[in-house]
């Protein structure tokens, strides 16, 4: 069986595990009662998951080996993965609550 080539860090099996993880927190949290107390809760949530997804979309952006070289991606860039990162999840939890 031939492994599929990693070009994205959307190709990680860990950040597809943990987007869809993320999907099923943000949209659970839509459902918490409209509290202080479920607020603060959700608030953490999120921030939570999506830092996950976030952290190891920038971590693929950072140091990659090729060929033996060590290429190091600048800080602007890791940051615009992170963000894409962010942004596509969001995307995507709106499109599943839209669906559903």
């Amino acid at each position: 069986m031939a492994e599929k080539r990693i070009r994205s860090y959307r190709d990680l099996q860990v950040w597809q595990k943990a987007h869809s993880l993320a999907k099923n927190v943000l949209k659970a949290c839509q459902a918490f009662p409209n509290s202080i107390e479920a607020r603060v809760v959700r608030e953490q949530l999120v921030k939570a998951v999506t830092s996950v997804t976030a952290n190891i979309a920038e971590g693929y952006g950072g140091v990659k080996v090729e060929d033996t070289r060590i290429t190091l991606q600048l800080p602007a860039d890791r940051q615009m993965k992170q963000t894409t990162g962010c942004i596509y999840l969001k995307i995507s939890a709106s499109l599943a609550t839209i669906t559903t």
